[in-house]
């Protein structure tokens, strides 16, 4: 029996994604950086469970403005956050190398400075000794248009901090901290697919593409993250290997 983390896209506003995140049981698993709230107090009532676990990123409002509206719904759920960064109805503030566990999923907190002083990127990985698949697969729900994607048993969801084909801008550090944290995220083990908290992948990779137009590499993650696009999925997720 294979086991994989499961992943399914929630659009906010024009370009965020929140994310909820599971293993085997919906009703385990968590949600990344809740903006509009009504979309997931409506996902959880979909699927019939009470959320438990809300992880944030950063506290900027694209990120966090659905946080008191998710306590206000779900009183006994758990908010994440970094504890240097005064997230929105946070009840459990994380410091850089905690971990959680989570619905059959080990979480190590990872303190990444620069876009905001506290932005925190969670790094995910199956707490099971079954076999893990290692092959992308994406669907879609008919009803609801959600991205359901699977297949995989290392995933990172790094807010503001790691796109695919760009940064975050340095709000609240520098670049020699955002370099740190590049450092620390590309030495993840390769197989790691990243969430970015953005829809930047096309606009992005169309300005590396100016820099450096010979990069066939680059040309090919281009033309694919374009197709996704067309075809009504997300750009995300790309491993870190393709990403470095």
């Amino acid at each position: 029996m294979s086991s994989s983390i499961n992943v399914i896209f929630i659009p906010n506003n024009d370009d965020n994604y929140c994310y909820f995140c599971y293993e085997n049981d919906m009703s385990e698993g968590f949600f990344v950086d809740v903006c509009e709230s009504h979309k997931a107090i409506q996902f959880a009532k979909d699927h019939e469970f009470t959320p438990k676990h809300l992880l944030t990123t950063h506290k900027h409002a694209d990120h966090s403005a659905g946080n008191a509206d998710m306590q206000k719904e779900f009183p006994d759920i758990k908010i994440y956050g970094g504890e240097k960064d005064q997230v929105k109805a946070c009840n459990n503030p994380v410091s850089d190398g905690d971990k959680l566990n989570i619905g059959g999923m080990s979480i190590q907190c990872m303190h990444t400075p620069c876009h905001t002083k506290g932005h925190t990127c969670y790094y995910v990985t199956l707490d099971t000794s079954e076999e893990s698949k290692n092959e992308l697969q994406r669907n879609k729900d008919e009803k609801t248009s959600h991205t359901h994607v699977s297949g995989f048993d290392k995933a990172a969801f790094t807010g503001d901090t790691l796109f695919i084909g760009t940064v975050g801008k340095f709000f609240e550090g520098t670049a020699e901290e955002m370099h740190s944290n590049l450092e620390r995220l590309h030495a993840l083990p390769s197989d790691t697919q990243i969430f970015p908290g953005h829809e930047y992948t096309v606009s992005s990779l169309e300005f590396c593409e100016k820099m450096d137009p010979e990069n066939q590499k680059l040309q090919t993650v281009l033309d694919e993250s374009r197709k996704l696009l067309d075809e009504g999925y997300p750009t995300i997720p790309r491993t870190i290997k393709e990403i470095k």
